[in-house]
């Protein structure tokens, strides 16, 4: 079918131009590239909706036609967000805004092919129920025979009985055939439901220059999903618990129905809210205790504590409260009370991420262990501020020394999954460890041959200065 085959030639399109190993000297080229060819693809697409819709709108089968337009819609949105997630890493100007806000466009327009579908579903199960009532629940007797044809992929509907045979003449068959449609229920309305707010936050990590008529648009599509106004005002986080329900329905609580997926939505619901909260805070919108606060009352609540992916989001929403705050750089923020934040934004983000280790068949033990020493040199900067900080000044040693522990143990697990781009991460911080404690050989070797990239992502994190590299000997990087 033509969807299929076109999907998957994209597909391998799509994984050859994401393959880690291309030069970075390629990447400019390459997103020119990787634009315009998205262009042609969306414009392939729709013209694939449209065939379909055009060609199934007045049969019978209308509802297969209909999940075709919302696969199309939904990979198509996934690829963008893919990409999106591809190109920013070598692209910091807010370039690839335009892509992911194409994604959330094509995300709302499967929800609503799929909540019709779903209109649809339902409507035809009362029907059928009805049909049942009415006949006493007996079945009917116009189709006696089912068979499965595997040349077609159909099922064949067949008048005649297989008693039915006359002797040495074949029985006239009037056969007719139909294709099996899965009924659109809340577990797959959920699922645009999450990727949308999954879409939001990669949106919001992505925008510069933050306006509030950006914040604006982002508040706008997301009220439909979630009630953002009432969950991150300042009295919504006061409540006690036990009037949370009261919150006003929405999509998300809607589709929750029946699913047994409340752990993984309100994870999705509270990383939005801590991202959207950040963005607030760039746009002066909000003040750093009402951010807090925020990530607070959206994780809280939440037991975590069999979710390595629950604890690893709440980890990453406290470390972004922390980057946030050093990337205002306001000269007013550099107080004992904003510091002291910080420290205890990322002592909490450390007992998560701890935490997350522990539990068994956890993914990503590598990026975890890396995140944890992050965190702990994270802590360690706090010390070498302006403003004295005690408990990061007096432990200095401690804090790199820890750190230096989670890349070792990183790197191990690194060489038994065969993991090499987080294998080289975790050596060159290891190496910035010993740096920072006195020994700058080995990082040296790494800026000279192979580790200047690491070094210039480790400086955009926050986890040395320009000036600490230099004190070590390393510039040019």
């Amino acid at each position: 079918m033509f969807t299929f085959h076109f999907e998957t030639a994209f597909q391998k399109w799509a994984a050859w131009q994401l393959k880690p190993h291309l030069h970075p000297s390629f990447f400019y080229n390459w997103s020119l590239r990787a634009i315009w060819s998205l262009v042609i693809v969306f414009i392939l697409k729709v013209w694939g909706a449209l065939y379909i819709m055009q060609n199934h709108s007045s049969l019978p089968t209308a509802r297969d036609g209909k999940s075709e337009v919302a696969n199309i819609l939904s990979n198509t949105a996934q690829i963008l967000t893919s990409l999106t997630e591809k190109l920013s890493e070598s692209s910091t100007d807010g370039s690839t805004l335009q892509l992911i806000e194409e994604a959330l466009r094509l995300f709302q327009l499967c929800l609503e092919v799929q909540e019709k579908q779903a209109q649809e579903s339902a409507a035809q199960a009362q029907l059928a129920e009805s049909m049942m009532s009415d006949t006493g629940n007996e079945p009917s007797t116009q189709f006696s025979q089912v068979t499965n044809d595997p040349e077609h992929g159909g099922i064949s509907l067949s008048g005649e009985s297989s008693m039915d045979v006359d002797d040495g003449k074949e029985p006239a068959q009037d056969e007719r055939w139909a294709s099996i449609v899965e009924p659109v229920n809340n577990d797959v309305l959920l699922d645009t439901v999450l990727a949308q707010l999954e879409t939001l936050t990669q949106l919001c990590g992505l925008m510069l220059n933050v306006s509030e008529q950006g914040i604006s648009w982002v508040e706008a599509y997301a009220e439909d999903l979630i009630n953002i106004k009432w969950e991150s005002s300042d009295w919504a986080y006061r409540l006690p618990k036990h009037q949370i329900q009261l919150t006003p329905h929405t999509r998300l609580d809607k589709y929750l129905t029946g699913t047994n997926r409340s752990l993984e939505a309100n994870t999705t619901r509270a990383s939005f809210l801590s991202a959207f909260a950040n963005l607030q805070l760039q746009a002066n919108l909000t003040d750093i205790k009402s951010y807090a606060s925020t990530i607070e009352s959206a994780y809280c609540p939440l037991d975590l504590s069999a979710s390595a992916e629950g604890l690893c989001s709440y980890a990453e929403a406290l470390i972004a409260f922390n980057s946030s705050l050093r990337l205002l750089n306001n000269p007013k923020l550099n107080t004992r009370e904003t510091i002291s934040a910080r420290w205890s934004a990322l002592s909490t983000a450390l007992k998560n991420l701890t935490a997350a280790t522990k539990i068994h068949d956890v993914e990503n033990v590598v990026k975890i262990h890396i995140a944890r020493g992050d965190v702990e040199i994270n802590r360690f900067q706090l010390g070498q501020l302006d403003v004295v900080f005690e408990p990061a000044r007096d432990n200095r040693d401690v804090l790199l020394r820890n750190a230096g522990k989670f890349y070792v143990g990183a790197k191990n697990f690194a060489r038994t999954y065969g993991w090499a781009e987080e294998g080289l991460e975790a050596e060159v911080k290891d190496a910035l460890v010993k740096g920072l404690l006195g020994d700058a050989e080995d990082l040296k070797k790494y800026a000279a041959k192979r580790g200047g990239p690491v070094l210039a992502e480790m400086v955009d994190e926050g986890l040395v200065t320009v000036a600490q590299l230099q004190g070590m000997g390393i510039s040019g990087f």
